[in-house]
């Protein structure tokens, strides 16, 4: 009795032992994962702290990915608002990673103008319209620090004349769920990015007419400007003389396409606005030749952007 009462006690303390010797070595390995040793009273509570410490990390690693996600994000479209990008193919190598392409041959700019504070934080409203866009059209937007937020978007020409519609529809569905005193201004549709700062140009004077239409209202730059139309910008080649003459050094030229540029706005008596986007091409081209020019000899100067216009 005595001896099969002793072969049991054996026989359940090899067991045992075979049963706790992987949780042994699952605490041994954590320890060495986490570069320190476990204080658990047992190695069942060590290796359950470790899981906790091991979650823990996890989130604040995830947060501070969003974090970077975010930042990078909003860097990546001031740039394209700024005019750095060659084209949409720089663009697109830079945001792949983080799902920021452009596929489409239009853009526009919008610009969400938020009136009385909101009970949504402005990355959660980002979220939200560019999910409901995502079916429909490719659209990323970012916050501003003046209370708006601003979205580039890339459309075909199947939805050209369904942008209306679209925006119409996205300020109904914010002001219905979410109870939001807003604006949305709409720039003009271009076929070429570097163009995208000139539709941000016209969407900043856009919201400005909020004072006069009110709030909860889509406006649109085509529908508020009479005089814009009148425009004849300097032709390609002109621009293209002038950012030769800039490389080559050629003051002669230079100095008079500015001066015809000058002549034709008092000539006009154009609008402020209109002097701005008649300019763009102008300053954009003067930048992007100074940029190549401080490549070449290693210039570190900052200039203006198209934000600061």
């Amino acid at each position: 009795m005595l001896v099969t009462f002793l072969f049991g006690i054996t026989v359940i303390y090899i067991i045992m032992h075979i049963n706790y010797l992987p949780i042994k070595r699952l605490k041994g390995f954590v320890e060495e994962l986490l570069g320190n040793s476990l204080t658990g009273t047992n190695e069942i509570e060590s290796v359950k702290q470790a899981f906790e410490n091991i979650s823990q990390k996890s989130r604040s690693l995830m947060e501070k990915i969003e974090n970077s996600h975010s930042a990078f994000k909003d860097s990546l479209l001031s740039d394209m608002i700024r005019g750095q990008f060659k084209n949409i193919d720089e663009f697109n190598e830079k945001g792949k990673d983080f799902g920021l392409v452009f596929s489409k041959q239009y853009f526009l700019v919008a610009v969400f103008y938020l009136g009385t504070p909101q009970n949504i934080s402005t990355h959660v409203i980002i979220d939200i319209v560019e999910k409901y866009m995502a079916d429909k059209v490719e659209c990323f937007g970012k916050d501003m620090i003046d209370n708006s937020l601003v979205f580039i978007l890339s459309i075909s020409d199947k939805e050209h004349s369904k942008i209306r519609t679209l925006f119409s529809n996205i300020l109904d569905y914010l002001i219905q769920n979410f109870s939001l005193n807003i604006t949305i201004g709409v720039g003009n549709t271009y076929k070429s990015i570097d163009d995208i700062g000139k539709s941000y140009l016209e969407v900043s004077t856009a919201v400005d007419y909020r004072m006069i239409k009110g709030s909860n209202e889509v406006i649109f730059f085509n529908d508020i400007s009479t005089d814009v139309k009148k425009i004849q910008y300097p032709s390609s080649e002109t621009i293209s003389q002038l950012e030769l003459a800039l490389l080559q050094g050629d003051t002669a030229t230079t100095n008079r396409i500015l001066e015809e540029t000058v002549q034709y706005i008092k000539k006009n008596s154009i609008s402020l606005i209109v002097a701005k986007l008649y300019c763009f091409d102008i300053i954009n081209t003067i930048l992007k030749a100074i940029n190549r020019i401080n490549k070449v000899y290693d210039f570190n100067i900052n200039y203006p952007d198209i934000e600061e216009l």
